[in-house]
């Protein structure tokens, strides 16, 4: 599950906290697959260094008992390899950026896909099947 930070307090900060809203949308994404349970439920939980992407996974991360993983600008272009290689088979929550979770999507499917300045509430639901091709479902929540 990909999914871009949610809305984030207008301010010159470059890194700024969640708004109202953005955390009333953090607790639904937590509402939403707590309750999706999948077989084994969510098995890791990456984000980038930024707060508003780790604010936007911790109501799930806290729901869940488990850490988040932050992930570097830097290492962010390692995440597809690390994600197919240490968690294939599992169900992993991803938050990132306006401009990357569009090249995580692709790195991870092949797929092009874009997001707006203003759209917060896009998931992308990657599947990674060892034998068949990679599919992409685009949701919102």
């Amino acid at each position: 599950f990909i999914v871009r930070n949610a809305e984030t307090e207008a301010s010159s900060d470059p890194d700024p906290d969640l708004s109202v809203d953005g955390r009333e949308r953090a607790a639904h994404l937590a509402k939403m697959l707590s309750k999706a349970q999948p077989v084994r439920g969510i098995d890791a939980i990456f984000a980038s260094e930024f707060r508003r992407t780790h604010q936007t996974v911790t109501p799930l991360s806290e729901a869940l008992a488990l850490p988040v993983n932050l992930v570097p600008s830097a290492a962010w272009a390692d995440l597809p390899r690390r994600i197919t290689r240490q968690h294939r088979g599992e169900y992993v929550l991803i938050a990132g950026s306006s401009t990357t979770v569009p090249q995580l999507v692709e790195q991870l499917s092949g797929e092009k896909v874009t997001l707006r300045d203003d759209e917060y509430d896009a998931m992308f639901v990657v599947f990674v099947p060892q034998i068949s091709k990679t599919k992409v479902v685009r949701l919102r929540y």
